[in-house]
């Protein structure tokens, strides 16, 4: 009978890592993360379940896991406040940045904790990670991405629709730049390449980190340049609203017009704003559908299982928590 200690051996690792790895008692660096559950799929192993729970705290409460510098996040942070306030049910919180070792750490750790269900959003972590802990740990649930083995324990906006609508955008106007985080998260990614190969027409590329400062710079760049393209395309919501500062500081008086498309942008009252149309979702609506997955899973049809909601296009300060089930 297979035992921690063969895995450890065959891993090159202590036993007490690869009890970590199991347990989730503590963080454990991604690579060797990794490396280790490949030995577990490659030899069967199968944790005792008994053993597993003996070495967990039961907490009674719900964990969240939330991305810190996504406008997102605080949109999951601010539901599951309310759900869990309606509900009277116990929190806990961990916030992570935007990477895939601090993604894990903070989903490992409310799962350490005894909490559950765990919601997180994971938009760094890879497919087989991910995948792998929704393995072990069947109180794990994922907001905002499809990991395709566990279709219950997820929901997702339509991404693919999301691109589609900036290429409509883009196919009007040549005469374009598409600007890109770089590192881009999981779905901003998917929407990129969805872009990249089906796109018929040729733009401009620029690839930066999203912040305000950043995007004021790139308008300037664009202003001395004497080169302003008629449409900007960017993932970054902070950056499109430098970009719109800048222009509105220059042009405001004029008759000079620029369309500004980000994705997931609130759009809060500010002149400059008028500039933007943001492909966008109120993700407060994927959290209340998660939860109520979480406490009701088996009441859920084979038809309810999949979900995906179409974004919504926003112009001008408009702002609407409409959302299509499809």
């Amino acid at each position: 009978m297979l035992t921690i200690k063969d895995i450890a051996k065959k891993a090159g690792v202590s036993q007490a890592t690869v009890s970590r790895v199991i347990n989730n008692t503590k963080a454990v660096k991604l690579e060797t993360r990794r490396h280790i559950e490949q030995i577990i799929k490659e030899l069967n192993y199968k944790p005792n379940p008994n053993a597993v729970m003996l070495g967990k705290k039961n907490i009674y409460a719900i964990g969240i896991a939330y991305s810190k510098y996504l406008d997102t996040g605080y949109q999951v942070l601010q539901k599951a406040e309310a759900y869990t306030s309606k509900k009277n049910i116990p929190i806990q919180v961990k916030s992570a940045e935007p990477n895939a070792n601090s993604e894990l750490d903070a989903i490992t750790s409310l799962l350490s904790y005894g909490c559950s269900p765990v919601v997180a959003q994971a938009q760094y972590i890879d497919d087989a990670t991910l995948r792998n802990l929704m393995v072990y740990y069947p109180n794990l649930y994922i907001i905002d991405r499809f990991v395709k083995s566990f279709p219950e324990r997820c929901v997702t906006f339509d991404h693919q629709k999301a691109a589609e609508m900036i290429i409509d955008f883009i196919q009007k106007d040549s005469n374009c730049l598409c600007i890109y985080d770089i590192k881009p998260a999981f779905n901003a990614h998917y929407r990129e390449k969805i872009i990249r190969d089906n796109l018929e027409v040729s733009f401009l590329e620029h690839r930066t980190t999203d912040s305000f400062n950043n995007g004021e710079n790139l308008m300037r760049d664009l202003i001395s340049s004497n080169d302003m393209p008629n449409t900007i395309i960017t993932d970054l919501p902070s950056t499109a609203m430098g970009l719109a500062s800048v222009f509105y500081d220059h042009f405001s008086n004029s008759k000079h017009h620029i369309n500004i498309i980000t994705f997931g942008n609130y759009c809060s009252p500010s002149p400059f704003n008028a500039y933007i149309t943001s492909v966008t979702y109120p993700l407060a609506l994927l959290t209340e559908k998660l939860f109520d997955k979480a406490f009701a899973l088996e009441a859920l049809t084979n038809e309810q299982l999949v979900q995906k909601f179409l974004p919504t296009i926003n112009r001008s300060q408009s702002y609407t928590s409409n959302a299509l089930l499809l």
